[in-house]
């Protein structure tokens, strides 16, 4: 009888939710769901399943590279009443009545916890959050013995160390990670598809190869002269043998410690590909955009992550000032004429090596003539004689290649009458000649 596990309460299950995370909307967020099993009604009404889905937020926010990343992050609570608390075999052969079947002992491994009935997670979480809105799952499990698992539901006991384990679990639920210890794991199935171990320790065919310095031994020695250099240490996976890891001691591997270099590459990369760098782009909608003296704002919403960097083009030429995700194009600061305004956003930090994230976006501007050119050009820094000297040119250098600080009339530096408008080297060359060779008259404004 002992065994058995009989439902005392048929109104156990779900009893309300709450987004506990809001950094903006849900169709651009990575999105999970944090629920717990072995919490009884009583234990929600004091308050504990709160205190530890707060104890599950706070372990992201302080660890890299989650500290970079979880802003861009939203949590929703879903409050689940057990019958019991805790869960099954806490204490060998001991069974709760839990609503989601948390079990110690799975597979015969102390420390591997688990639900049963996945089911009911998947509904709870499509019922109050929303089928299609939340990315992952994870259960908290109303124990203090320590224990957790990965995999399509990430699961973790409330231990001591707790913020740890949520981190390592997650690793494998949402980084694709492997364990990086050897205790044997009977039945495992072998492979070396995760990006965090690999057979092949030699250099071109090592996975991370990249990060790996010039003069580092694969495989490497595990000693204190390389326990702070991404190698190739043997002993990953469950395996004490033939099988290489990239770093001495990493959360894959340990609590205590933080992610390896390697293993927050792919957290980013996985957490940069599966969303979009902006939230949203403006303006949009027309095929091509008037642009006169009054100007308009185009640009676009950032992704809230750190380490976004902003290029600018118009045209060919890039905009050396602009470097927010935000420009106003007006006549007054750029040449009339057809151009592309181009915005390349891209991910720029130290985090990632073996791939680049980038977007770019592209609007059509018609810039219309502002008037402020007499003919004819040349008068690049707005000399009240309109004459062509030694001051417009030392004017389009420093434009061109020093201070980038655009021409106070834009279509006085087209002097050698490129129909896009552009300002390059190409007038810089008819300037030349005008002023020192043939003296050949420059051409009057567009």
């Amino acid at each position: 009888i002992q065994n058995l596990k009989l439902p005392l309460d048929p109104n156990e299950g779900p009893v309300g939710s709450a987004k506990i995370r809001d950094t903006g909307p849900d169709g651009n967020r990575l999105v999970i769901v944090v629920m717990g099993d072995g919490y009884t009604q009583a234990n929600l009404d004091a308050g504990d399943f709160v205190a530890d889905a707060n104890t599950f937020v706070n372990a992201f926010n302080q660890e890299s590279p989650w500290d970079l990343l979880f802003p861009a992050v939203n949590v929703y609570r879903v409050d689940i009443a057990s019958n019991e608390e805790g869960a099954d075999n806490e204490v060998f052969g001991v069974m709760k009545d839990t609503y989601l079947g948390a079990t110690f002992w799975t597979n015969n491994i102390e420390r591997l916890l688990t639900i049963s009935q996945g089911s009911r997670a998947y509904s709870a979480a499509n019922n109050y959050v929303g089928s299609g809105v939340w990315d992952y799952i994870f259960v908290l499990v109303n124990s203090t013995k320590y224990g957790g698992a990965g995999g399509g539901i990430a699961v973790s006991s409330m231990h001591s160390a707790a913020p740890d384990v949520i981190l390592h679990e997650f690793g494998h639920s949402f980084g694709n990670l492997a364990d990086e210890y050897e205790s044997a794991y009977p039945g495992y199935p072998p492979g070396d598809s995760e990006p965090n171990v690999d057979y092949d320790f030699s250099g071109p065919g090592l996975k991370w190869n990249i990060w790996v310095e010039e003069g580092t031994p694969l495989p490497t020695p595990e000693n204190s002269t390389w326990s702070t250099k991404v190698g190739a240490f043997e002993g990953a996976r469950y395996l004490s043998s033939g099988i290489y890891r990239p770093w001495y001691n990493c959360l894959m591997r340990s609590l205590g410690v933080a992610f390896c270099p390697v293993c927050k590459e792919a957290h980013s990369l996985e957490f940069l590909n599966r969303l979009n760098l902006e939230d949203f782009r403006y303006p949009e909608g027309l095929p091509s955009y008037t642009i006169d003296e009054t100007g308009e704002a185009f640009g676009i919403e950032p992704l809230p992550v750190g380490s976004l960097k902003y290029i600018w083009y118009l045209g060919s030429e890039r905009l050396f000032f602009e470097v927010n995700p935000e420009i106003w194009l007006s006549s007054v600061d750029h040449p009339a004429g057809s151009h592309l305004l181009k915005l390349e956003t891209s991910f720029v930090s130290n985090l990632i090596r073996i791939d680049s994230v980038k977007t770019t976006y592209e609007w059509n501007v018609e810039i219309l003539s502002n008037g402020c050119c007499i003919n004819p050009t040349g008068n690049a820094d707005n000399d009240p004689t309109g004459i062509c000297d030694i001051g417009d040119l030392t004017k389009m250098i420093d434009y061109l290649y020093i201070s980038y600080e655009p021409l106070e009339c834009p279509e006085e530096g087209n002097v050698d009458g490129d129909p896009g408008g552009i300002i390059d080297i190409g007038d810089l060359t008819v300037m030349i000649d005008y002023l020192f060779i043939t003296n050949t008259p420059l051409i009057d404004c567009n």
